[in-house]
């Protein structure tokens, strides 16, 4: 196995635990259907489980509407998410690993006229799987590869159903959601390079104001991850270029014209593996890329993540 891999291992870890840190409104609601197309990551080989904590802080600054032109939002306004992440992963065969996520969101808005608001409530649910077809260095000269699945659980509080004036206590945006994924790996210490795609197929749902049957549509997701080993088995930095396009939405069975979305994130993360068993993350993301790549439907928000990671050895 070429070495460090082990540790470049925890790092791709980081980026996806970075994408999970990411926030997830009525507003924004790619971005839950984002962390099911990607899912957790791999446990180190010497592990047989893994747990951590994920802290996000994200402020939106404005909005691309369905033409592409993006509008600040006025003074006045603010939007701002906190959003905390419990998760665990559990190694059930050699190849083969389960995991879930609990998500906690808080919501804060403030309008003039209005005052500040806040919200808080349970996210949605995910429980999923990975089987690792072929291990890092398991065939000599081949890259690592990866397929996951998904299950989201709507398990959040959606738009129809805040009782905020702002919306601020929305913590989901409703419906099962379903998803598959694929993860190419390589490492050559110090460095390595990760290849992602998937696809998220929400299922149809009644909206809970007794509103028409919606299902919002399928999500394509392609992401490519890049970073190098700093200091041998300890520090690791990585950049991270996530595209994401989601198809429209559907109301009793019609599809509503213009509901399409896409979204271009760049994130910068940082591991520090401070003990064989702890590892401390941090990331730092944007989509204020989609300016330049044509995003539409979506938010601009800004968002920072602290992580910790704990691996119980085999």
């Amino acid at each position: 196995m070429t070495r460090g891999g082990p540790f470049l291992k925890s790092l791709c870890l980081l980026g996806i635990l970075a994408s999970l840190g990411r926030p997830t409104s009525a507003r924004a609601a790619a971005c839950c259907a984002s962390s099911a197309v990607s899912g957790i990551g791999r446990l180190n080989l010497w592990e047989r489980a893994g747990m951590g904590l994920l802290s996000n802080y994200a402020i939106s600054t404005g909005r691309w509407d369905q033409d592409g032109h993006f509008t600040a939002y006025p003074p006045g306004y603010s939007e701002a998410e906190w959003r905390t992440d419990l998760w665990g992963q559990l190694r059930v065969a050699e190849n083969w690993q389960v995991y879930a996520r609990m998500p906690w969101v808080v919501g804060l808005r403030s309008a003039e006229g209005l005052g500040d608001h806040r919200g808080a409530g349970l996210g949605d649910l995910m429980l999923g799987g990975r089987w690792d077809a072929i291990g890092i260095g398991e065939i000599r000269g081949w890259p690592a590869l990866a397929i996951t699945a998904v299950v989201t659980a709507p398990t959040s509080r959606t738009a129809e159903e805040a009782t905020d004036d702002l919306g601020a206590d929305a913590t989901g945006r409703g419906g099962w959601t379903t998803g598959l994924g694929m993860q190419i790996e390589k490492t050559h210490a110090p460095w390595f390079v990760r290849g992602d795609a998937g696809v998220s197929v929400p299922l149809p749902f009644q909206r809970p104001d007794n509103g028409p049957r919606v299902r919002y549509g399928p999500l394509l997701q392609g992401g490519l991850l890049a970073g190098r080993e700093l200091l041998t088995d300890s520090l690791v930095l990585a950049l991270q270029f996530t595209a994401e396009t989601e198809a429209s939405l559907t109301a009793d069975g019609a599809v509503q014209p213009r509901t399409d979305a896409s979204t271009y994130v760049t994130s910068l993360a940082l591991s520090w593996r401070m003990h064989p068993e702890w590892t401390w993350m941090l990331n730092a993301s944007s989509d204020a890329a989609g300016q330049w790549l044509g995003a539409h439907n979506r938010p601009e928000r800004w968002s920072a993540t602290l992580g910790i990671r704990h691996g119980f050895v085999e």
